[in-house]
């Protein structure tokens, strides 16, 4: 026995909602507000049982939890473009996380001229923090998606979708990936011309900027990184860059196998039809010769100390040892200082971060899609 007197709110609140659900004598179920008085996980759950009991039943949900509504195996979403025209849209080109994040934005179809989407991850992570000062503007509307897949996928389903008169724009990190998969990317999606966006601030014309405003010499502390750079990426390291680009470039002569029209009705000839691709291939040869290749190439980076070196070799490694030569205990520490002095809206003219910020701006719109102060 469980005495109602026992039962908290939210226990009596889901106890009436089950019996107007198992009671209902209509073949329409109208829910105002389900996640109201339940955790959101559990929300999703309650709703999920009781569809499952009244299967005779539509239920129709009024909500302001998007994961909730994103959460219904059938939903529907309509977007009002004017007091006349009502646009039903499909939300299953998007990444789940980015129709939320996209829906969430109520005022985007009528201030944003720009939706920009990068790799990353909601409220944490470098490039969250970079990029939330980088586009501060309200024509902007900057969007984290997790890795360039997501990136990718995002962009065509925006373009697909439309819900928005906005220029769609993607921005991926070049990573390991050889160039003849980054050179097949949609349209729309950017790749950054070095690794990662760590990378960025690594680049020497920053580099000048930030050892500047700290009081040191740029050029001895430039050598000194260079220096570092060559020294750090030998030996397994240098071998851990040169397995990883070629992997990269396996992954893509796989990706040309594995595809729809090797695949038929017969298990035997798919099996079949893989199998003779994958020795067309002639992979030991292959791995052979990109490790031969890809060795070179990390040779010729550490060799040119410049935006070649920044392309191949990873940025955080990179970051972590520019930060050390700076005399910081942390990379956080120099991130901290970059993200501070872009933020300059927060800042008087006077300010001496101020006057960083203006000069980091300059330099690094060689790499990124240009602000909009």
């Amino acid at each position: 026995t469980y005495h109602l007197r026992e039962m908290s709110d939210g226990e009596r609140t889901i106890l009436y909602m089950a019996a107007r659900v198992l009671t209902a004598d209509t073949p329409v179920i109208l829910v105002d507000e389900p996640e109201l008085h339940m955790h959101s996980r559990l929300a999703v759950r309650f709703w999920d049982e009781a569809e499952k009991l009244r299967p005779d039943c539509r239920f129709i949900y009024i909500t302001h939890d998007l994961n909730f509504a994103l959460s219904r195996i059938s939903e529907k979403v309509y977007i009002v473009r004017s007091v006349d025209k009502v646009e039903q849209i499909s939300l299953h080109d998007l990444p789940a996380s980015i129709a939320a994040e996209v829906l969430g934005a109520a005022t985007l179809p009528f201030y944003a001229k720009r939706i920009f989407l990068y790799e990353g991850e909601p409220g944490a992570g470098f490039a969250n923090e970079f990029f939330t000062v980088w586009f501060n503007d309200r024509e902007t509307f900057a969007i984290p998606c997790s890795d360039r897949s997501s990136v990718c996928a995002a962009v065509v389903g925006l373009k697909k979708i439309g819900i928005a008169a906005a220029e769609i724009v993607g921005l991926v990190d070049r990573d390991f990936y050889p160039n003849s998969i980054l050179e097949s990317g949609p349209e729309g999606v950017q790749v950054l011309p070095l690794h990662e966006l760590e990378s960025v601030l690594c680049d020497q014309q920053v580099v000048t900027c930030l050892v500047g405003h700290l009081g040191k010499n740029p050029d001895a502390i430039w050598a000194a990184f260079v220096k570092q750079v060559r020294k750090a990426f030998e030996g397994q390291t240098k071998s851990y860059v040169v397995t990883q680009r070629v992997r990269a470039r396996i992954g893509d002569l796989l990706n040309g196998v594995f595809k729809g029209s090797q695949i038929s009705t017969d298990i035997g000839e798919t099996t079949h039809n893989h199998s003779e691709s994958v020795a067309e291939l002639d992979l030991p040869n292959k791995i052979r010769d990109f490790f031969i290749e890809e060795s070179q190439c990390v040779d010729d980076a550490l060799t040119s100390n410049g935006t070649k070196m920044l392309a191949i070799l990873p940025g955080k490694h990179l970051l972590n040892i520019l930060s050390k030569e700076l005399g910081l205990s942390h990379s956080s520490e120099l991130t901290g200082l970059v993200v501070q002095a872009l933020n300059r809206k927060s800042l008087g003219v006077d300010d001496a971060l101020y006057r960083l910020g203006e000069r980091l701006e300059k330099a690094l719109n060689v790499y990124l899609p240009k602000r909009r102060m």
